[in-house]
């Protein structure tokens, strides 16, 4: 989530003055939590993608995947915010805390 806080703080609103960070944490069934954090900023360029292959952002996401077993789905259009929606297996991510 820190990944995800810091990209919209750093990349989505450009030279506003403000714009909207949500945070949703929802619950499904035993073990199962959905996380969602998405902006109202510029989002991503057409064609771009996140996270980009080679960058820290990415290691993170891939490390993420394999010890927490989530998954992320990104969503963006250009002029519409980001919203990166995260799967996350309750008990996976409390066993891949240091």
């Amino acid at each position: 989530m820190n990944e995800l806080l810091t990209n919209s703080f750093k990349h989505a609103f450009g030279s506003r003055d403000r714009g909207v960070i949500t945070v949703e944490c929802v619950r499904h069934g035993e073990d199962r939590y959905r996380v969602v954090i998405a902006d109202d900023g510029v989002g991503l360029p057409e064609g771009g993608v996140w996270p980009v292959p080679g960058k820290i952002g990415a290691l993170i996401v891939q490390t993420l995947r394999e010890s927490a077993k989530t998954d992320f789905d990104v969503q963006t259009a250009p002029g519409r915010g980001v919203r990166v929606t995260r799967n996350v297996d309750r008990k996976a991510a409390a066993r891949s805390r240091p």
